[in-house]
């Protein structure tokens, strides 16, 4: 049998001000190839196909790319499991099914309960799949209550832990393959997502704690694809796209797999189209901004749809940043996020500081015009080159009033 592993959609995704449906429409669309490409029989997707901020409508439009993207594939026999993932809503996970209800006899199933599948391959030898969705207190211990978040985890963690091994025990026939499908946080595995829930909120387990004489154990839940606990037979297939900027260097891919009646495997890594993703600093306080700006525009030739988080820096003094910002924006349409750092004074109204520290205090607005202008030139551009030639103007200005 033949199976392809993916994960971690998070379809109606936004970074910043930008959504990013496009990307993963793409990157989906990429899959579909594959699927064809290598008469995969089997899609499994480990979980979190919604963002958990999906509205309404948003939510339609997943489903009708889904759909579109997908039903060629089940129409011609190919089947997908799916589990539930924590960012998951299990009510609207569970209202899901009709409206994808693909090739129209259960193609595409949808497990937020831990279950068995049974399947067969074109020549009628049988492979299991043990579904075992992210841990809720929903799906491991309905109706339980906790005196702690401490409690709460430490209880789901076993509940869970228990409910895999019921499976494997009690349901699976040692003598066909077993392919586990998962959606948990398994210690060692490297993670620099922003959108895995905080680790202290999370239930975390030791790959110990989960048999590992699976054939093949595909995980979701952590968005950089790798091996787990030295083990290539045990596997996160990654998200899709970067959804943070954390993960703009990852090579994203899914996983192909050739599973043998005996349990024999042979895997391959399929890459997904790389997404343009950079921060990058401006700094108008080394170059002047036709020359910045053509740097980047050299630096990122694909600036008009390249995802950007940008800070500028420059000098209040010399730079409006508005101004920088308009130029930047037409660079790089497509940015998510910005941020600006100052160089230098800015002019901008201030407690006035004038005469020797050690001198009676005085109103700072007694005394002459021309000494206070002086006092305050001197103060805002203690800094600047063009200190002294601004003083003498000053004073020429100030001499024939």
């Amino acid at each position: 049998m033949r199976l392809l592993h993916t994960a971690d959609w998070h379809m109606n995704s936004t970074l910043g001000r930008q959504n990013l449906s496009a990307l993963i429409v793409q990157s989906l669309e990429k899959i579909a190839v594959y699927l064809e490409e290598y008469g995969v029989d089997v899609l499994l997707v480990a979980g979190d196909l919604f963002s958990e901020r999906s509205r309404d409508e948003g939510m339609r439009e997943a489903i009708f790319q889904i759909r579109r993207i997908f039903e060629p594939f089940v129409q011609r026999g190919g089947r997908i499991l799916a589990i539930a993932g924590n960012h998951d809503s299990p009510l609207r996970f569970d209202t899901l099914r009709d409206a994808l209800q693909l090739g129209g006899d259960s193609r595409f199933l949808l497990a937020a309960q831990p279950d068995l599948v049974v399947l067969k391959d074109k020549r009628g030898d049988e492979f299991q799949f043990a579904l075992l969705p992210y841990p809720t207190p929903a799906n491991t211990l309905p109706g339980a209550v906790f005196s702690s978040l401490e409690e709460k985890n430490r209880l789901i963690q076993t509940a869970f832990t228990a409910a895999l091994h019921r499976i494997r025990d009690t349901q699976i026939n040692p003598e066909k393959p077993a392919i586990l499908v998962s959606h948990v946080h398994l210690q060692g595995a490297t993670s620099h997502s922003l959108y895995r829930i905080a680790e202290g909120d999370d239930v975390v387990f030791n790959p110990a704690q989960i048999p590992a004489d699976w054939v093949y154990a595909a995980y979701g839940h952590i968005h950089k694809p790798g091996a787990v606990a030295g083990h290539d037979f045990i596997r996160y297939a990654g998200s899709p796209i970067p959804l943070d900027a954390a993960e703009r260097f990852d090579q994203k891919s899914v996983v192909l797999l050739d599973i043998g009646p005996r349990g024999e495997r042979e895997m391959q890594i399929l890459p997904l189209p790389k997404v343009s993703m950079h921060q990058i600093t401006l700094d108008f306080t080394l170059r002047d901004v036709e020359t910045e700006l053509a740097r980047w525009r050299a630096e990122i030739p694909d600036a008009a749809t390249a995802l950007v988080h940008y800070t500028v820096r420059y000098q209040p003094q010399k730079h409006s940043l508005a101004a920088l910002r308009s130029e930047i924006d037409k660079l790089f349409p497509r940015w998510y996020g910005r941020a600006e750092e100052k160089i230098g004074l800015e002019i901008a109204p201030r407690p006035m500081e004038i005469g020797n520290e050690n001198a009676t205090p005085t109103n700072p607005l007694s005394g002459d015009v021309p000494t206070l202008v002086r006092s305050f030139l001197g103060q805002r551009l203690e800094e600047s080159a063009d200190k002294d030639a601004v003083l003498q103007l000053a004073d020429e200005l100030l001499a024939t009033r």
